[in-house]
């Protein structure tokens, strides 16, 4: 079984081996907690793998996948993105809550019309998110902040999104 087309979401990045036995780092870009536990299937280079293991070793994500069992099958991996199924993606919790793959490369428009570029990159700084726009020409990004006052509408079907060019400026 593969999967390994535009409609897979990133789950995760393998950032290196770890010990002996195939065991990989994974940095998470989930916000679903049970993403990484025992028996969760999900895909690598679109491959079919099953988690045997997980944990946490010094604030570090660990998982055993069953396709991995060298230190050296591991270390070919680092970088490697895995995914799952955009089926497989619960819900969000509320209107107007969006999921971070959702909002990457979303064309950005203000209210009057100006193209300000695509949603390049998520920053999270706690209080709430702040998109980086990026517009090829441009020799600076935007960064806006993922605020009710700023982001005006969001349009998932069609990948753009409406700000409030007062908001940020």
């Amino acid at each position: 079984m593969n999967s390994s087309n535009t409609n897979d979401v990133i789950v995760g990045r393998v950032r290196g081996a770890w010990g002996i036995h195939g065991e990989v780092k994974v940095e998470s870009f989930s916000d679903a907690q049970n993403r990484f536990s025992n028996g969760k299937r999900l895909f690598v280079e679109g491959r079919l793998a099953v988690i045997q293991s997980s944990r946490i070793a010094n604030k570090v994500l660990i998982i055993k996948l069953d396709l991995l069992n060298s230190r050296s099958e591991a270390q070919k991996h680092n970088g490697c993105l895995l995914t799952i199924p955009e089926t497989e993606v619960p819900p969000p919790i509320s209107e107007g809550e969006y999921y971070h793959y959702q909002i990457l490369d979303m064309l950005v428009k203000t209210v009057s019309g100006e193209e300000l570029g695509t949603v390049y990159e998520i920053i999270q700084t706690g209080a709430n998110d702040v998109y980086v726009i990026r517009k090829p020409g441009r020799k600076k990004d935007i960064l806006l902040p993922a605020r009710k006052k700023v982001v005006l509408e969001v349009d998932v079907e069609t990948k753009t999104m409406m700000v409030n060019e007062r908001g940020f400026a």
